[in-house]
């Protein structure tokens, strides 16, 4: 009798998101600890072209195969979300995405992207100023986490590198990833 070893095969232990509500992000931290955070609400993006990034940490291995925001009560035009690394340049996007219609939940699927455990941003840009559900926090919150922006990251999605500033806006998006982590079995 022959023994046959087992084929080892992938089996998915969890699903989560990974985004700017989650405590893998400064700002998610940031709002369960601190009370004095605002209640999320349609907000207008604050410039065409404009790319926002929010610092995240990944603990584990995950594999990123679906994007989400949720759109405010203005209807708009295209948007991108991205991950990137801590010298700006993009891993990973949704590229250019039509808007959903006004006051939803808006997944993008993605092509599977490995996101290794480390320090990286996770950025969002729309190439218009329609509205977006986002925090509006009194000034310097947004800062003090770590959040930067580019002022030129659209060119029909978002650009292979971006250059972060200091960002000083009072407005954090709420967007992020949908993720699975995995083992061999």
């Amino acid at each position: 009798m022959t023994l046959t070893q087992p084929v080892p095969f992938e089996v998915i232990r969890a699903r989560y998101i990974i985004g700017t509500m989650s405590l893998n992000c400064a700002w998610g931290e940031a709002c369960l600890t601190d009370l004095h955070v605002a209640t999320p609400n349609s907000n207008a993006w604050p410039a065409a072209n404009l790319g926002l990034f929010l610092p995240v940490f990944i603990y584990e291995r995950v594999t990123v195969y679906e994007a989400y925001t949720a759109t405010g009560t203005l209807t708009g035009a295209n948007l991108d979300i991205g991950i990137f690394s801590t010298s700006g340049t993009k891993l990973a996007s949704t590229g250019s995405t039509a808007r959903a219609a006004a006051s939803s939940w808006q997944t993008v699927g993605m092509t599977d992207y490995v996101w290794e455990p480390g320090e990286y941003y996770i950025g969002m840009v729309a190439d218009d100023t329609s509205n977006y559900l986002a925090h509006a926090p009194t000034a310097g919150k947004a800062q003090a986490v770590g959040m930067v922006e580019d002022a030129s990251a659209w060119t029909s999605g978002f650009d292979s590198s971006v250059t972060y500033v200091t960002s000083t806006r009072a407005f954090v998006p709420h967007f992020g990833f949908v993720c699975r982590s995995t083992t061999l079995a």
